[in-house]
């Protein structure tokens, strides 16, 4: 039991790092796609992420059962957020700038703007701000 709430608090942790940021166009291009650039986007995460590994484990079969269904869990964590930031890293470097966070709610969706520091508005930007969607 106290291995599973371990393992619950790393799974909490690790999708943390997931950030879904509301995205502003390029300054030079208000009027560009986002829904074409993030398709390209979320190709490139999907291509740039690698999938697979090794693990071995011997003992009794409720251990083996452990390590791989553990392994299986992490690895399937680390992909999601590796997916998620290569994404996120293939829309700045197109140019388009992170404006706000997407926060998703039992009570509903809201948008946390990011500071002045971290990115743009979307005055700054001179285009409508896009959603990002989920990977």
């Amino acid at each position: 039991m106290k291995i599973l709430k371990v393992l619950a608090l790393c799974a909490m942790a690790s999708l943390s790092a997931c950030a879904n940021y509301v995205w502003a166009p390029p300054a030079g291009a208000p009027d560009a796609s986002y829904d074409q650039q993030a398709a390209q986007c979320r190709l490139f995460s999907r291509g740039a992420t690698p999938r697979g590994g090794f693990i071995a484990a011997s003992g009794k079969p409720a251990f083996v059962g452990g390590v791989v269904g553990g392994y299986l869990l992490a690895s399937a964590i680390a992909g999601a957020v590796e997916a998620n930031q290569n994404f996120n890293d293939c829309m700045a470097a197109s140019g388009w700038t992170p404006v706000g966070r997407l926060n998703q709610t039992t009570t509903g969706t809201y948008v946390t703007p990011l500071g002045p520091t971290l990115a743009a508005t979307p005055q700054q930007t001179g285009g409508p701000i896009q959603l990002a969607p989920r990977l």
